[in-house]
């Protein structure tokens, strides 16, 4: 390291006032001048120039982290439950998978408002015959407890009666029997018989006033039978609704575990419900992360494939970390819906009912060969005869095996033609999905191509059971053709945002990047144009929302004095002066 001249003399200088303190002062006046001008003798061409300040520089890019500062998540059903029949037997009825149902409600005092799903049935025959066992075996106690009280009430008061009137007739005879006997008149034998008689009357006076104890402890007993045979009536009655699987809420069936004719014990598994509204939407977070989530927090879902964004809040949160990631489950609450695609945004087509479904006519043959069958929810019916509604004006699809290729309908208006058929008897029930009838005249439909609707509903999306007279009387009618899904479905993955404001595109640079001088923010830029790198302030105004607790979105107050490929200081920018030269030691990823 070189060290200025001048400070090198005054260092010998020193030195040598303290080796030769015995010199005496003159020597030393006469020696102190020529060292002096010796030693500024130097110029101020001899001093080197100061080196370049080593730094660590940052290229600026810019960067969207909305989808960096989001955590994915998985959807799960909030609510899912194996669900079998309280009674064991033979299933008649099953829903299948995927079927939206509705659970019971009630009000606020527990009465049943309205019913729910019923999701499946048992054959119930032999149940019926048990209430109908049950009522009679009810009817018989009824009929003896009523007996008993007749008997109790009306007989043997009236025994009673007579027993009295036949003891006072025994007591008169003796009486005279007696007096006769005085008199010579009758003999012993006549006295004893009439004293057997009067004994025998106040034995059935006492018998009959002993029944009534005993009629009443009878009646008890009856009673007892019939609020028994009351109870077996309602267990009946109770086995008979149980062979009824009603959904408990709402939601959709995950699976089914058995089908129509199997046998079932009672609490056996037969299918599994999940709860569809609201879903849950689990993530991991690292325990710092976790540490700044709370309870009720509300943060954003982004729903699949869209930049929709829903609220959720925090419903559960692990209180031990997992032994193996390190890392804790948050559990998110967030309410979902169905969404019907194909209705347009405008209000012209709000009066118009809707297509739930439409699909080919259905042949036993795999061949596609008749007789052709159709949904018997698809055949109507008016003065002039049966028909269908046929779907016009569809799109067609290629289809080796169909030269004239196949029609497909696309959710949204569609024009509906009435076509003539003639259905015949037979029928093929299809896992209690549905019920296909057959069709001896198909008329004008093309059974390779043509689409039949199925189900309507009404403007509101209400169930359809019979057609309103003026769609039954119309040639051509107007529907809206929708597909119902869910927005989150269990099994999902979802971009969570747990900070409460979405993060901007933009230029992001470190915290310690920034300075303040004089009032305002400014970063160092390292500006290369000339022979050596000199660094100079922009200045910047700096969003306060942090990505990675590091870094903050910039935007220069000067339109275009900062730009992606700069690069700027990081550590040291505040020793740094404007103009000051720098050599880049190293550059570091953003």
């Amino acid at each position: 390291m070189l060290v200025p001249v001048p400070q090198l003399c005054t260092a010998w200088l020193a030195r040598a006032v303290f080796r030769f303190r015995a010199v005496s002062l003159a020597m030393l006046a006469a020696t102190v001048p020529v060292i002096a001008g010796g030693c500024n003798s130097s110029t101020a061409e001899d001093t080197p120039e100061p080196r370049p300040r080593p730094v660590t520089v940052i290229r600026l890019s810019h960067s969207d982290p909305s989808g960096e500062s989001a955590i994915t998540g998985t959807v799960s059903a909030w609510k899912r439950q194996e669900i079998g029949f309280q009674v064991p037997g033979r299933i008649d009825t099953i829903l299948e998978p995927g079927l939206n149902i509705r659970g019971r409600t009630v009000d606020e005092n527990g009465q049943l408002l309205t019913e729910g799903t019923v999701l499946a049935t048992l054959e119930s025959k032999r149940f019926e015959l048990q209430v109908q066992s049950a009522t009679a075996q009810l009817d018989t106690a009824i009929a003896r407890t009523k007996a008993a009280e007749t008997e109790l009430k009306q007989v043997i008061p009236r025994q009673i009666t007579v027993a009295e009137a036949q003891l006072r007739l025994a007591a008169a005879e003796r009486e005279r029997i007696r007096m006769l006997f005085e008199r010579k008149a009758a003999t012993q034998s006549d006295v004893d018989e009439q004293e057997a008689r009067y004994a025998t009357a106040e034995g059935q006076l006492a018998q009959q006033k002993a029944n009534v104890e005993v009629k009443q402890a009878e009646l008890e007993s009856l009673r007892a039978q019939e609020r028994e045979a009351g109870e077996q009536l309602r267990q009946a009655e109770k086995d008979l609704e149980d062979t009824r699987l009603i959904s408990p809420f709402h939601g959709q069936i995950a699976s089914v575990d058995r089908i129509s004719g199997s046998f079932v014990q009672a609490g056996q598994q037969v299918l599994t419900i999940q709860m569809m509204d609201p879903v849950q939407v689990e993530v991991s977070l690292s325990a710092e992360r976790d540490r700044e989530i709370h309870y009720s927090d509300v943060v954003e879902v982004v729903l699949p494939g869209s930049e929709e964004r829903v609220q959720a809040f925090v419903w559960l949160k692990d209180t031990v970390a997992d032994s193996a990631t390190r890392t804790f489950r948050l559990t998110l609450l967030v309410r979902n819906q169905q969404v019907e695609e194909g209705i347009p945004d405008d209000d012209s087509t709000a009066k118009l009912f809707r297509l739930k479904e439409a699909m080919q006519l259905f042949t036993a043959s795999s061949r596609r060969l008749p007789p052709w069958f159709v949904n018997y929810q698809s055949l109507h019916q008016d003065e002039k005869g049966w028909f269908v509604w046929r779907l016009t004006g569809l799109r067609k699809e290629g289809d080796s095996e169909q030269p004239a290729g196949r029609e497909t309908a696309t959710p949204g208006r569609v024009t509906l033609e009435k076509v003539r058929v003639v259905p015949g008897e037979k029928r093929i029930p299809f896992l209690q999905v549905a019920t296909f009838r057959e069709l001896t005249d198909i008329g004008e439909l093309n059974p390779l191509t043509d689409l039949i609707a199925g189900e309507f509903r009404t403007p509101d999306g209400e169930s359809l059971d019979d057609l309103p007279a003026e769609m039954l009387a119309a040639g051509k009618i107007e529907v809206i053709y929708v597909r119902q899904q869910w927005q989150l479905r269990p099994g999902d993955y979802v971009q969570v945002q747990l900070s409460g404001r979405k993060l901007q595109p933009g230029l992001y640079v470190p915290v310690n990047s920034i300075i303040s001088r004089g009032g305002k923010q400014l970063v160092q830029v390292v500006d290369s144009s000339g022979s050596v790198p000199v660094v100079r302030g922009v200045p910047v105004r700096a969003d306060k929302t942090q990505f990675r607790d590091t870094l903050r979105r910039i935007e220069p107050v000067e339109a275009g004095s900062l730009k992606s490929g700069d690069r700027i200081v990081l550590d040291g920018a505040w020793f740094l002066s404007e103009g000051e030269a720098v050599s880049i030691t190293e550059e570091v990823n953003p």
